[in-house]
């Protein structure tokens, strides 16, 4: 397994297209989370309908700015904004802004206790 991951933001810079890199998944050792790095163009339009995980999901916004509709409430996430999706809420994100969004995203369950090794 890679323990150490890296963005690669150089492809990332490469496309005014949305772009995402996978930077942890069942692919590449994960066991119970997902972790994405994803680049939205600016003047993206929301999208028509409204999803939900069963776990818990975070966005980290790295730069730029984007907008979050949680249960029905619009939110604008700007760059070092964790927003926390909770299980089972209806939300859709989008950038409308004037600049890309780059931002991480986390989905996973809840981890087991912390287990002390002894050596």
């Amino acid at each position: 397994m890679e323990f150490l991951r890296r963005v690669d933001f150089e492809r990332l810079g490469a496309t005014s297209e949305k772009v995402s890199q996978q930077l942890l998944g069942y692919g590449s050792g994960a066991t119970s989370c997902l972790v994405t790095c994803t680049k939205t163009p600016p003047g993206e339009d929301p999208p028509a309908a409204t999803h939900a995980y069963r776990v818990d999901q975070l966005l980290y916004v790295l730069s730029g700015a984007m907008q979050i509709e949680i249960a029905g409430d619009t939110h604008e996430a700007g760059s070092g904004t964790l927003a926390v999706l909770p299980a089972g809420a209806p939300f859709r994100i989008w950038n409308g802004g004037g600049d890309p969004c780059v931002y991480l995203a986390v989905i996973c369950t809840e981890p087991q206790p912390v287990v002390q090794l002894v050596g």
